[in-house]
């Protein structure tokens, strides 16, 4: 019933809040509103570490990203935290979740509650980069569609001959894909950092899947060429830097390529929409803060969008070709009207004698099985009658039997004991005379 209210809901009721509540009390329903404290929460972030500390954004963002139910969320088990101790008790549950349901361990992984909830902000962000990495990126990007993608934009596609993300399966799946959808038309992807840095790969990717929307010969080259070896190294970048801070802007004209480029990516993803703007013209092409993280993750954001608007260009294709299928079909039918009135008839025809032989034979399927069935039961009956009368006939002979028996011996004990008073009364006769002769003497 909780769930057909909410699609009734959902379906047929629409408009302000009161309104909805006022419908359904007119329809006779009582409504009990339980809010706990933890949904008080605002869930806007102003204060990255300071807001993060106590692990409820967190669990949040992780039930979001996973489609968390009632039974896998784990926000409803957290608790607002007042101390550290509380805050860390909330992030072991975290971890606890995470090595369940997502299979990661944040602790081989070197995180340590005590430095996220000490608001260490290298610690946070190597955090959320982990939780990017591993549980939003596969659930945006997993590796198989990514390969599967990619063999399809090129079925001869092998594996790569180098690899520069061995333990990150999934950033290399996307450099990969990458790969091969900007080889098609002429640009070579080797990593994650300087090739992405005059916009050409992004622009030739939103190119394969939409080249109305990013027409090829739109996209510019720029006069000078991007090596990695000319950028600054990642590991070598200091806090705030990275390898975008090594191009300048500012002594770029408007009308720079890399900045013409950009301006295409922006205008497509807001065409798109469903991409969060992580690649900018301000941030990229300006120097801002960031590195292979954010092309990575916003890969991975972009990757989703494609291939569901390759999903949506293939559905509406498949559902354009029915359509002409059925208007063609439609004056065919027009034309031959007389031949589809002869079939239907025809077919009438045969279907009522396929039905009138089917009938036929149920009846004598049902004839025979009914027989069957009475010939079991008249043998099961016959053979119970004869058992029945074996054993009558066995009491009656049995009977018969004891009555002779017992007339016999009737007669038997009548014969001995005429036997015995005849035996002794002779007895007694002679015992008798004896005295008589003793006494006459």
């Amino acid at each position: 019933s909780r769930a057909l209210l909410t699609h009734f809901v959902r379906v047929h009721l629409r408009g302000p809040e009161q309104e909805v509540w006022a419908r359904l009390s007119g329809l006779g329903y009582n409504f009990r509103v339980q809010q706990r404290e933890i949904e008080e929460i605002p869930w806007g972030i102003t204060d990255l570490t300071e807001q993060v500390k106590d692990g409820i954004r967190i669990a949040r963002v992780l039930d979001l990203w996973t489609a968390a139910t009632e039974t896998t969320a784990i926000l409803p088990t957290m608790q607002r935290a007042q101390t550290p101790s509380q805050e860390v008790d909330n992030w072991k549950k975290i971890c606890t979740h995470l090595k369940q349901h997502c299979n990661l361990d944040l602790e081989l992984r070197g995180f340590k509650a005590d430095r996220v909830v000490a608001q260490h902000p290298q610690h946070t962000y190597n955090l959320l980069w982990n939780l990017s990495l591993h549980v939003l990126m596969p659930t945006l990007a997993p590796k198989d569609v990514v390969d599967w993608e990619r063999r399809r934009l090129n079925p001869r596609a092998g594996d790569t001959e180098t690899t520069l993300y061995m333990d990150k399966p999934v950033l290399q799946a996307l450099l990969d894909w990458t790969a091969t959808a900007c080889m098609q038309h002429g640009l070579k992807v080797n990593n994650l950092t300087s090739s992405f840095v005059d916009g050409r790969a992004f622009c030739y990717l939103l190119a394969t899947y939409c080249p109305k929307l990013v027409p090829p010969e739109r996209v510019k080259m720029p006069q000078k060429e991007y090596h990695h070896e000319s950028l600054v190294a990642v590991d070598e970048v200091v806090e705030g830097q990275s390898w975008k801070a090594s191009f300048d802007v500012k002594a770029n004209p408007e009308d720079d390529p890399v900045t013409h480029n950009f301006k295409l990516l922006q205008a497509a993803i807001d065409r798109l929409g469903l991409i969060p703007p992580l690649i900018t013209r301000k941030n990229l092409v300006g120097g801002g803060p960031g590195d292979e993280r954010i092309v990575a993750i916003f890969l991975a954001f972009l990757f989703q969008r494609l291939r569901c608007i390759r999903r949506q260009s293939e559905a509406v294709a498949t559902i354009w070709r029915a359509w002409r299928t059925r208007l063609e079909s439609r004056v065919t039918l027009r034309h031959s009207a007389a031949a589809v009135k002869v079939q239907s008839t025809w077919r009438g025809f045969a279907a009522r004698r396929a039905y009138s032989r089917q009938r036929h034979a149920l009846v004598r399927l049902q004839v025979h099985l009914r027989a069957a069935v009475c010939q079991r039961r008249y043998q099961r009956l016959r053979v119970a009658a004869l058992r029945i009368q074996g054993r009558r006939r066995a009491i009656v002979a049995c009977r018969r039997q004891r009555n002779g028996y017992l007339r016999l011996k009737a007669a038997i004990r009548f014969v001995q004991t005429r036997r015995r008073a005849t035996v002794a009364c002779r007895r007694q006769r002679s015992e008798y005379l004896r005295l008589k002769a003793t006494a006459g003497c």
